[in-house]
């Protein structure tokens, strides 16, 4: 099973609540290790929602060394403008994913890049994983479920304020 993984950069939960967030993500990958025990993640590796299932998947690779963790980055400059802590953090995630498992879709950041990315993603995935808040009608996420909805995959929605989740999301 590969399934992509897209959502908000900016999450805008407290401590908390993003506690919650992260255990019902990992709920859902556990509840499909369990149907197929072999699953890749293909992640984009941006700031939010991105970072924070790398880690999930990366802290589920101890228990089920069957996941694997695909990072599908659409620059090799994309952390250039973080803040360092992030830098830090996305950096040392990247130590953790083996070279063969990582996919600069091109050397520097240009217009469209990420949208590229997002392609990627969609094209070569049988599910999609996104933690979107559906009030949010326009942005790389909303574009990316709009895509995956055209090419007929099968999404897996995550609220990460109400934790609902909905299967085969169609707007």
């Amino acid at each position: 099973m590969i399934v992509a993984v897209t959502g908000h950069r900016k999450l805008n939960l407290n401590k908390q609540a993003l506690e919650k967030l992260r255990r019902e993500i990992n709920r859902l990958l556990v509840k499909a290790l369990k149907k197929d025990s072999d699953i890749t993640i293909l992640c984009g590796m941006a700031i939010g929602a991105d970072i924070e299932c790398a880690q999930i998947v990366l802290n589920l690779q101890k228990k089920y060394p069957s996941i694997i963790l695909k990072a599908i980055i659409p620059c090799k400059d994309q952390s250039q403008y973080w803040c360092a802590i992030m830098r830090y953090i996305y950096v040392k995630l990247l130590e953790q994913i083996p070279d063969e498992d990582i996919t600069y879709m091109q050397d520097s950041y240009t217009p469209g890049c990420m949208a590229r990315r997002n392609q990627y993603l969609i094209e070569h995935c049988e599910y999609l994983l996104a933690i979107y808040d559906e009030s949010k009608t326009y942005g790389g996420t909303f574009e990316t479920i709009l895509y995956a909805q055209k090419q007929n995959k099968k999404i897996i929605m995550l609220n990460p304020h109400s934790l609902q989740v909905r299967l085969n999301y169609k707007k």
